[in-house]
């Protein structure tokens, strides 16, 4: 390629290469002591290079530069086709601001190929999406005037500002209590730890032993059941309760001393 001529007959020259992240994203070493692998390539019929082998190669005259979120490559002389394996994260503030709250957010990360004298070269890019479900709320009903959900608070392994779940119930439904009003656990509400997986999955864990007026407490007068957990704890909560119409407010909320 770098041999080649334009329509003025002068060589392409030097090709370059250059990766750029989204914003708030930073390269990281793809095996210890280095950002990048590169492995010779052959061109297939779809447009893709498959890579010849998975033994990385050293390249004559290629020069390379990680520069916060751009990455280049500059060959002195492009005449095959390449594979290059890069490994990226958003930064930590990023991270905090993708996972913070209910929501997906797309990123784009774009790429470009041009040459000494092919200045217009070519671009693509590669779209991201990162969904977040710090809070989620299922329903079901396993009998007739019995409803039974599960609420799960994700928080990634970061730091969220909420120290304790809210679940406010509509007008018609109600918690199991005893004679007295109080909140009946045994059989009705239980929570669970869970831990993160590498995939973004979680799995259910240890039991979290629940007791009324230290992490759980039911207001009876306004159908509020709060439940105090730790800042980076993932957990599972499960209740049952009595004349299901539908779902009431869930809310994650800072306490208040």
């Amino acid at each position: 390629m770098t041999d080649a001529t334009n329509a003025a007959g002068q060589t392409l020259g030097t090709a370059t290469l250059t990766d750029t992240l989204p914003d708030g994203w930073e390269f990281v070493d793809i095996v210890s002591g280095s950002k990048y692998l590169i492995f010779e390539g052959t061109g297939q019929s779809n447009g893709t290079v498959l890579a010849t082998d998975t033994t990385p190669d050293t390249v004559a005259g290629l020069d390379t530069s990680f520069n916060g979120r751009t990455a280049t490559f500059t060959f002195s002389s492009l005449d095959q086709p390449y594979v290059i394996l890069v490994k990226a994260r958003p930064i930590s503030n990023t991270a905090a601001g993708y996972f913070d709250s209910n929501e997906t957010t797309t990123v784009r990360n774009n790429v470009t190929l041009n040459t000494e004298n092919w200045t217009a070269g070519v671009s693509s890019y590669q779209d991201v999406t990162i969904t977040s479900q710090i809070l989620g709320k299922t329903t079901v009903q396993p009998t007739a005037g019995e409803l039974r959900w599960t609420v799960d608070y994700k928080p990634y392994d970061l730091a969220q500002l909420g120290e304790k779940l809210e679940d406010q119930l509509p007008v018609g439904i109600d918690l199991r209590t005893d004679s007295n009003g109080a909140l009946l656990l045994d059989g009705n509400i239980t929570a669970n730890e869970m831990t993160l997986n590498a995939d973004g999955s979680y799995t259910v864990g240890s039991p979290v032993t629940l007791e009324l007026g230290t992490n759980v407490s039911y207001d009876k007068g306004t159908f509020c059941l709060i439940l105090i957990y730790y800042h980076n704890c993932l957990s599972r909560c499960s209740c049952s309760r009595n004349r299901p119409q539908h779902d009431g407010k869930l809310h994650v909320k800072s306490q208040k001393n």
